[in-house]
C-alpha cells in the first residue's frame, strides 16, 4: 500500500488498485506496510534539540537525509525517518581518544605553580647566600 497525506486527509492507494480515505495523524505521512510515520522538520527539530534552520542546513549540507514531499527545490516540504535521524546521530559520534603526554610522571603530577615556586625558591637561595657571602667579607 502507497499512503500520502494531503492536509487532513490520508489517501492510500492499495496494491489491488483501490483506493482508501481516511484521517491521519497530525505531522506524519503514513507509509506501506510496518514503517513508522515520517517525522516532519518540526518535529525533527524538536527531538535534536536544535533549531528548523539547523536542520535544514544539515539536509542542505548532506549530513542528514531527508525525503522531499513538496513542490520541488523552492517549497520544500521535507519529512525524515526514524533511520535517517539514527544514521546522522552515528555519523556524528565522537570517540575519544586517549590522552598522551610527553612529560615524565614526575612532573605531570606536579600542581601548574610548582615550577613557578621551585624557580622562587632558588632565587632566594641565591639572594640569601649573597648576603651571607657580603657579611663574611664585612666581617
Amino acid at each position: 500500500m502507497i499512503g500520502t497525506t494531503l492536509q487532513s486527509l490520508e489517501i492510500r492507494l492499495r496494491l489491488d488498485g483501490g483506493i482508501e480515505l481516511g484521517s491521519h495523524k497530525r505531522g506524519g505521512v503514513t507509509m506501506p506496510g510496518d514503517i513508522e510515520p515520517l517525522l516532519n522538520l518540526r518535529q525533527v527539530a524538536e527531538r535534536m534539540k536544535i533549531s528548523t534552520r539547523l536542520v535544514r542546513e544539515h539536509v542542505k549540507e548532506g549530513r542528514l537525509r531527508a525525503v522531499n514531499v513538496g513542490g520541488g527545490k523552492v517549497n520544500q516540504s521535507l519529512r525524515f525517518t526514524s533511520e535517517d535521524i539514527q544514521a546522522f546521530y552515528e555519523s556524528r559520534r565522537v570517540i575519544p581518544e586517549p590522552r598522551v603526554s610527553f612529560m615524565p610522571s614526575s612532573r605531570r603530577a606536579a600542581s601548574p605553580h610548582s615550577s613557578f615556586l621551585e624557580e622562587h625558591a632558588l632565587r632566594k637561595a641565591a639572594i640569601t647566600q649573597r648576603k651571607k657571602a657580603r657579611r663574611e667579607k664585612g666581617e
